[in-house]
């Protein structure tokens, strides 16, 4: 098992409550952007949160990577740590998020359908959480949601529309097709 570690549960529990410490510091008290105003090297934004949040700069460094694999936020070489919010993409996942988008625009994800998250992976051959990360700006937009009790179980599915958002032309079609 090389350069796997396995935490107990009480090292998990740890960084549990560390990554959720420095995510509400970072919720609370910055809006999304860049942690420190001026470029800064990310070892110099791991010692401001440590010194904000009272933890030590290794389990800070570890709830950060949590946080960058989960998309709270990213890990800009050259200029620190980039705060995400729901409609900012991750700089890694821009382009697997607009070729989603683009599926979604040509409608290759029919309404209600789940998205094949580990396909997704595959074609861009990153890791499994890749494709999670990189949907929550479309999420945010209303195009996708996450349903932990979807109909086919938990996932990212494409977003049902509603007969409003139709736009008249399909309506009218519709219409005269079947009448």
């Amino acid at each position: 098992m090389t350069g796997t570690r396995v935490l107990s549960p009480r090292g998990a529990r740890a960084r549990a409550a560390a990554t959720w410490a420095v995510h509400s510091y970072l919720a609370a008290r910055r809006p999304g952007g860049f942690l420190l105003p001026a470029p800064t090297a990310i070892e110099d934004n791991i010692a401001h949160l440590a010194s904000r949040t009272g933890l030590p700069a290794d389990t800070v460094r570890s709830a950060v990577r949590t946080l960058d694999e989960r998309g709270d936020l990213a890990l800009v070489a050259g200029r620190g740590l980039m705060i995400l919010r729901g409609q900012i993409p991750h700089p890694d996942d821009e382009g697997m998020a607009a070729r989603i988008r683009e599926g979604l625009d040509r409608g290759d994800y029919v309404p209600g359908q789940p998205l094949a998250l580990a396909v997704i992976a595959l074609e861009y051959g990153g890791p499994s959480t890749r494709p999670r990360r990189a949907c929550r700006p479309l999420i945010h937009e209303g195009l996708l949601q996450s349903l932990p009790r979807g109909p086919l179980g938990p996932g990212i599915y494409v977003r049902p529309v509603s007969s409003a958002e139709v736009p008249r032309t399909v309506q009218n079609e519709k219409a005269v097709q079947h009448g």
